[in-house]
Parts: C-alpha cells; sequence; structure tokens
C-alpha cells in the first residue's frame, strides 16, 4: 500500500494545514529511515506492524481535523452569504477477513458460506455507515 500517495490524497481532500501533514507524516518518515538502516528482519516485521499503527493514527487525526473543520461555523458579521462547502473525508474501516472466521481452514461449504455472509455483512454495514473500506 503506498502510503504516501493516499496520504497525499488524503490531506488534499480535507484541507489539511502544514501542522497536520507535518504531524501525520513525521512519524512515518522517520520509522522509514529508521528501516532504511535496519538489517534485522524481525525489526523489520515489527515496523511493519508499527507502520500500520502509524497510518490509522494519522488517518484518524485528519477525520478529527475534518470534523472540527466542519463544526467551525463562517462568521455572521461578514454578511456573507456564500456557503464554504466543507471537505468530505469517509471515516476508514479497516477490514480484516481472517478475523471473520473461528478455524484456520475453511473446510466445507457450510464453512465457505458462513464466512462469505460474515465478510458481506461487514461490507455492507460499512458501506450503509458511508465508511471507506480498507481490506487488511
Amino acid at each position: 500500500m503506498p502510503l504516501s500517495a493516499t496520504s497525499r490524497g488524503t490531506f488534499e481532500t480535507a484541507k489539511g494545514d502544514d501542522a497536520l501533514r507535518s504531524g501525520c507524516l513525521e512519524p512515518l518518515k522517520k520509522l522509514r529511515s529508521e528501516v532504511e538502516r535496519q538489517e534485522s528482519i524481525a525489526h523489520i516485521t515489527q515496523a511493519e506492524h508499527e507502520v500500520v499503527q502509524l497510518f490509522d493514527t494519522a488517518q484518524g487525526r485528519i477525520q478529527a481535523f475534518v470534523r472540527k473543520a466542519v463544526e467551525v461555523k463562517p462568521d455572521e458579521g461578514t454578511g456573507s452569504e456564500i456557503p464554504t462547502l466543507k471537505p468530505v473525508v469517509k471515516t476508514v474501516r479497516p477490514i480484516k477477513p481472517a478475523t471473520l472466521v473461528k478455524t484456520a481452514y475453511l473446510e466445507t461449504q457450510q464453512d465457505v458460506d458462513h464466512f462469505l455472509d460474515a465478510l458481506k455483512h461487514e461490507l455492507e454495514d460499512a458501506i450503509a455507515k458511508n465508511e471507506r473500506i480498507q481490506i487488511r
């Protein structure tokens, strides 16, 4: 998943300021520079898990920024009647298909049907809530 491309698009949509951009991207850049110097597979694997957490934190900060921007009312003292359009950034719902099964293997058609029903339910619930789905 190219995080920089995803983040850049989200920043543009959210119309985020430099503080938001820096607060979200600097931890990712720092981790990247650490991984570039790393030779241990175990440490690189640990960094992979850390980057997902940092990405989720950045998404949360962007979503909080957008919610706060929407809450701000235009100054009524200006007499301006032109409505200000607010950016729309959907909440991201990560869906992990492996967590939807109770066993490590699907062995019967019934196992497959239960898994697909659970997955379909999760996907439809996210769409009904106007959320953006990220498959992990």
